[in-house]
């Protein structure tokens, strides 16, 4: 029997997802161009598969153009003949998926693009269901399924960005997806789940370049060290700390591949530094890897990669540190990254460990940090040569930052894995002009005395507040105040669940959608009763 969670109400998300795709593409008599659209996926996780099922795909010329269930003005939809449920975990290390859609869409330079996944909650589709799936989106982990929840799935996953559809030219797009970082793990009281939290972004294939590499065998065959290579540069606003730009995975011989990396518009090539990191090995980086822009029509494949010569890993054996004290971040939707820096003149952070917290407590707990030096070195295509030297942070010692959609990024603390701190919070701070959702529940039912009410964009929780036994008994009861981004981008998702511990009360709120583009927003969220 097929395991109903704590979760949207089926039957809610089944009406609001039909809505959504109701109603057809651009004009055929438009000058058009073909557009292809395939998956690729990042780092290597621990989990033996990862499903997702999509259902369709959606395109608008505006990147702050709203989603509401039934207005969707401007926006060129696809939906797939049958939705396709695809491994994301057999498209690491540069391959890349079937595609999902080979269709015209009409000229134009578009900057945004919406995936819609079939609820994880519905009855399975026929594809899922040859794969012998239990939900339409799966974690398979140590011979279980778990479900992948997807966050405010009625509106989509949102994907900024800029691509120009040409008449008569054909385009072919990659969404990248990183399961080692956005799949989630849930502990509840209810079972182990898994959400989704994605920071996807895609690749136009005829701007992109590739890097391969790799490392010792006797390393590769270290199945604890849950290997990360990541091609890093500049954030680009104020060049003040690295940012990455895409990661991958060492496989059990030893090889990684970096594919798609983007090389900018009108260049022939660009440079990244890459960064090696494996639990008990201290992390490398090598500067000034050179990117060569493949040349081929529509971006065939990795043309003339960058090779980097093989790296001795098992000479940089290191220690096995967990970093113990909680970190509590605010709001529950960001992320924490852990940066070191290189000594030397002019050097910025590089990002070591990337850690999405628990989106509706906000907590990142123990996890393994090197505790020892870095090794570093210039490209060079015969041999890297490595030096080993102590971060600017100083011995297994950190900066660590937090930083969310929208928001203004938390400032640094110091952490190190020799010498601990209590548990500490960061805050990431909303930036100017933000805007305040309040509003009511109703309550129908009784029993409940534990919940969350959740605010989303873009696929993305943003941020979650508990609710008390109070908050969800029976009657009509204010929910916790959000403040959150307003302006143009200012459209979310409300959503709401609530439970009886130890007991078998269920309940979801109807979700809403908010809108604080010019002004602050209330409204009451109708929970309704699920059967277990």
């Amino acid at each position: 029997m097929r395991r109903i969670s704590i979760w949207l109400p089926t039957a809610i998300l089944f009406l609001a997802l039909a809505l959504a795709g109701c109603g057809g593409g651009g004009s055929s008599s438009s000058p058009s161009g073909t557009v292809t659209l395939a998956l690729t996926d990042a780092p290597g996780s621990s989990y033996d598969n990862v499903f997702i099922t999509v259902r369709s795909v959606w395109f608008h010329l505006v990147d702050t153009a709203p989603y509401d269930n039934l207005v969707a003005s401007g926006w060129v939809r696809i939906n797939l003949p049958a939705p396709k449920t695809i491994d994301l975990l057999a498209l690491r290390n540069g391959n890349i998926s079937q595609d999902l859609l080979n269709e015209a869409l009409p000229a134009g330079v578009y900057r945004q693009i919406l995936l819609f996944l079939s609820p994880t909650e519905d009855a399975v589709v026929p594809g899922a269901a040859a794969l012998g799936l239990q939900y339409n989106n799966e974690v398979d982990a140590g011979g279980a399924r778990y479900p992948l929840r997807i966050p405010n799935a009625a509106q989509g996953i949102k994907l900024a960005g800029t691509f120009a559809v040409e008449e008569g030219k054909p385009l072919r797009l990659v969404i990248d997806f990183n399961v080692g970082n956005d799949v989630v793990e849930l502990r509840r009281a209810a079972g182990l789940e898994y959400l989704l939290k994605p920071r996807m972004t895609y690749f136009d294939l005829a701007g992109v370049g590739a890097i391969r590499g790799t490392v010792d065998p006797a390393s590769a065959a270290d199945n604890t060290a849950l290997f990360v290579v990541k091609a890093e540069s500049l954030n680009g606003t104020d060049n003040a700390f690295h940012v990455i730009h895409r990661a991958t995975f060492i496989d059990n011989t030893g090889n990684f591949i970096l594919y798609p990396v983007r090389v900018p518009a009108g260049s022939a090539s660009t440079t990244y530094d890459v960064v090696l990191r494996g639990r008990g090995y201290n992390s490398v980086i090598v500067k000034n890897v050179p990117v060569v822009r493949d040349t081929r029509p529509n971006g065939t494949g990795a043309s003339a990669p960058t090779v980097i010569p093989g790296i001795d890993m098992q000479s940089k054996k290191a220690a096995v540190a967990d970093y113990d004290p909680s970190i509590t971040v605010s709001p529950t939707g960001a992320w924490v990254q852990f940066y070191q820096t290189l000594p030397g003149a002019g050097e910025k952070p590089y990002v070591i460990r990337f850690r999405h917290a628990d989106p509706f407590t906000g907590r990142i707990d123990t996890f393994p940090l090197s505790p020892e030096d870095i090794w570093w070195g210039n490209y060079d295509n015969s041999a890297v040569s490595l030096t080993q030297v102590t971060p600017v942070e100083g011995t297994g010692a950190f900066l660590v930052a937090a930083d969310a959609p929208q928001h203004e990024r938390s400032a640094y603390r110091t952490v190190t894995t020799a010498a601990p701190s209590a548990d500490f919070a960061l805050t990431v701070s909303n930036p100017p002009g933000s805007r305040t959702v309040a509003g009511n529940l109703i309550v129908p039912l009784a029993g409940l005395d534990n919940g969350v009410v959740f605010i989303g964009h873009g696929g993305i929780v943003v941020d979650a507040k508990p609710l008390s036994a109070a908050q969800v008994a029976l009657g009509t009861h204010p929910f916790p105040t959000f403040t959150v981004p307003g302006g143009l981008f200012g459209f979310y998702g409300l959503e709401a669940f609530a439970w009886q511990e130890g007991g078998t009360a269920l309940a979801a709120g109807i979700p809403r959608l908010v809108d604080v583009r010019a002004s602050d927003d209330f409204v009451d969220v109708l929970m309704v009763g699920i059967v277990p």
